[in-house]
């Protein structure tokens, strides 16, 4: 049941995503850093104090659907809005995109997710949530530090790019 509720983060993250990629194509990072720090933020201190107080697995859910819903949110308190209409000329320019870059998206996610099958199979469910736990508190630090990092690198290098000698 916590991944079929979690599930239900899915069509939030993808009109979340939209706006994230609509920012930073403009390279608009002021109003990026509400809607995805915030967001996340928020998503953190929920999963932590669902946590704390016994919640088990559905602290993450907690977490996952609070981060989900609360993302488009704040894009649009940002004033980010995506009309949700059918666009041919975009649908196609979508399934062009997904037919070069699809095939590898598979396989990324397959790579960075076999090990989770992998533990599963040789030491059942349990253990597959104590690693998916331990990897997530030894990545975190890490990613956060790299998302910070390269989403105030790509602003600057453009920049530096845009004016030779600066």
């Amino acid at each position: 049941w916590p991944i079929r509720v979690a599930g239900l983060s899915l069509p939030f993250t993808a009109y979340a995503g939209v706006q994230m990629a609509y920012l930073h194509r403009g390279l608009d990072f002021r109003r990026r850093l509400l809607p995805d720090a915030g967001s996340a933020l928020a998503g953190a201190a929920v999963t932590v104090v669902g946590a704390a107080t016994g919640a088990g697995p559905w602290s993450l859910v907690a977490g996952i659907l609070t981060t989900a819903v609360l993302a488009p949110l704040l894009g649009l308190a940002v004033g980010v809005r995506i009309p949700l209409r059918w666009d041919a000329v975009h649908v196609r320019e979508t399934l062009a995109w997904v037919g070069v870059v699809g095939p590898a998206a598979v396989l990324g996610v397959l790579l960075l997710n076999i090990d989770y099958v992998v533990v599963t199979r040789a030491l059942g469910e349990d253990a597959t949530g104590l690693y998916s736990y331990a990897y997530r508190f030894a990545f975190v630090p890490y990613i956060m530090i790299a998302v910070v990092l390269s989403g105030v690198a790509f602003p600057v290098y453009s920049r530096l790019v845009e004016r030779p000698g600066a």
